[in-house]
This record gives structure tokens, sequence and C-alpha cells, in this order.
């Protein structure tokens, strides 16, 4: 048997493991909202919810969905948004393609690595976009959860997800974006300012969300 025969056959049967989980998909209606969980007050930044309307929850399928501006003194603001469920793969998808939908061009994406310092995971992989509308510019991380496990791609996370749903009949997923303006056209503050932020908000997160 043919070595590219063998590799159809692995795909097909992949395929069709990811279907039959996919098919068993319903909209999660998890007893917590763990995402709220969060601490408004970190570090010196104070965070505010931004109320999330009731269509993008139907699209997102879950409850579990967290929007909130940080501010600290006179820094611009970083704004949190996490969306996180129950078996349930929809919650996560790459930010790119929101930001188009809602008149954002794309200047740059690629990855990123930030230094935590923690023994669990010294190195913490995400997506770095730089994204622009009218006068207007942002710089956005981020990065999705599948159980305790972080990843930067998003089909890395997808098979986690099927994975965690074949060996334990249950998974969460989620997906985070920490976002900020980038002011006088100054990416480096507005990347420090991002990153400060997420080393200081990622053991939270590990915390309140399973």
């Amino acid at each position: 048997m043919s070595k590219r025969y063998l590799t159809i056959i692995g795909i097909l049967f992949i395929v069709t493991i990811i279907t039959f989980l996919l098919s068993k998909n319903a909209p999660s209606h998890q007893k917590s909202l763990y995402a709220k969980q969060l601490p408004v007050f970190i570090h010196g930044w104070i965070g505010k919810d931004i109320e999330v309307d009731d269509k993008t929850l139907k699209i997102l399928e879950t409850d579990d969905v967290l929007i909130r501006e940080y501010k600290k003194e006179e820094t611009p603001p970083v704004q949190l948004c996490i969306v996180y469920a129950s078996n349930n793969r929809k919650v996560a998808h790459p930010q790119e393609i929101c930001y188009k939908g809602g008149g954002w061009s794309l200047e740059e994406k690629k990855p990123v690595v930030l230094s935590t310092r923690a023994d669990v995971f010294p190195e913490f992989k995400a997506i770095k976009l730089i994204l622009e509308k009218g006068n207007q510019r942002q710089l956005v991380l981020y990065w999705y959860k599948c159980n305790k496990e972080y990843t930067s791609n998003y089909y890395k996370q997808q098979i986690n997800i099927v994975k965690s749903g074949i060996i334990t009949g249950k998974s969460t997923s989620g997906l985070i974006r920490i976002s900020t303006p980038i002011i006088n056209k100054d990416e480096d503050v507005a990347m420090k300012r991002t990153q400060i932020f997420t080393l200081n908000i990622l053991p939270l997160i590990t915390k309140h969300l399973p």
C-alpha cells in the first residue's frame, strides 16, 4: 500500500471523526460564567465592562463572553476580550476575520513570543495584528485556549478540542484577545503596553478559566 494512499486514508479518518464530533455540537449553556470572574482591578489597571448584545451571543453560541476596557492613569486603554465555552469550537476563530468584517484593514500579522519568566510556561506565543480604519490604528494580540493548553495556532486548537472530546468526552475552548490604540504611530509603545498587560492577566486567566 503506497504512502500517498495511507495519507489519504488518514486524512479521511480524521475528517470523519471531526465531522462526527461537530455534528454533536450544541450551543453552550454552562452553569458558570468563568470569564466574568476575572478581577476588575489588575496591577493598577481598572476595568469597565462593555455590554455584549444578544445577537453577538447568539452568533458565538455562548453566554460566557467578556469585553472589558482597562485604564491606568494617563495610559491609553487596553481592551480585553474573552469568549469561552464548553464543548463548542465556534467560540474561537482568527480575529483578523472579525476586524475585516468591521471595516478594518490588516497591515500586519505575525506570531510573537513573549517571555513570561514563569516556570510553567517560560515562553508564550500569540498572534500580533496591526490594523487600520480611517485615522485609527490598533495593535492586537490574540491566542486560543483548550482546557489548560494555550496556542497561537488556530488549527492546533481545533485538533486539541477534537482530541479532548475523544479522550474525555468533553472540552473547554476559548479565545483571548487584547487590543490597544496606536498613538502617534508609535507601535513599539503600544506593543510594550499590550505585552505588560498580557503578562499581568495571563496567570489570572489560567486561574479562573478551567
